[in-house]
């Protein structure tokens, strides 16, 4: 409502590489499904605001911070099928296949997550996907893999939480660091009983 996503659109085609990559870092965000609830709604907007081109344009920059931010910002926006769509029409596979060969491996990690975006989103749809080289299709793979390995981690790490904090004995705890002299309440004491 207020026109930030339009402002930060214009500043996507900035003449500054540094204020292309910050643009893109924010709009990125915008569009993580895990970062905001309502990324849907900034996809759509994007697309209104016919932000494609600007974003076409990073993808093929020789600046490292606005590839790295224009494909991770790529790797949000094709989980929407209208972006897919719109992405594949582009021809924007073929930069992005060059790119899962790249020497910085946050690079290939976007790059390869775009594609796979990509592939999932037209069969949703039921289009043709972009049609990969077999390098490209691996780095798909190897990204859908570790994808995997970190869900389960995540969970893992959750569960573990979870039981931690079933044991603890947070009333009596917090009594006893109540309780402690005066001259025993230093920083690790403070830390404590945050």
């Amino acid at each position: 409502d207020s026109g930030t996503v339009a402002l930060l659109v214009k500043l996507v085609s900035d003449p500054s590489a540094e204020v292309r990559a910050h643009a893109l870092l924010a709009l990125g965000n915008l569009c993580s499904d895990s970062v905001d609830p309502q990324s849907a709604a900034t996809k759509a907007l994007l697309l209104e605001l016919g932000m494609e081109q600007a974003l076409m344009g990073c993808i093929a920059s020789d600046d490292e911070s606005v590839l790295l931010v224009a494909c991770a910002t790529l790797q949000n926006l094709c989980h929407d099928a209208n972006w897919a769509k719109r992405v594949v029409a582009a021809g924007v596979e073929a930069r992005l296949e060059k790119l899962v060969a790249h020497e910085d491996a946050r690079v290939v990690r976007y790059a390869s997550g775009a594609l796979k975006n990509l592939t999932i989103a037209s069969a949703t749809m039921g289009a043709p996907g972009p049609q990969l080289s077999a390098t490209a299709t691996d780095a798909v793979r190897r990204r859908e893999l570790e994808a995997s390995v970190e869900e389960f981690m995540q969970r893992r790490a959750c569960r573990a939480i979870g039981r931690g904090v079933g044991r603890m004995d947070a009333p009596s705890r917090l009594q006893r660091l109540l309780r402690a002299p005066s001259s025993a309440r230093d920083v690790a004491w403070l830390d404590a009983l945050s």
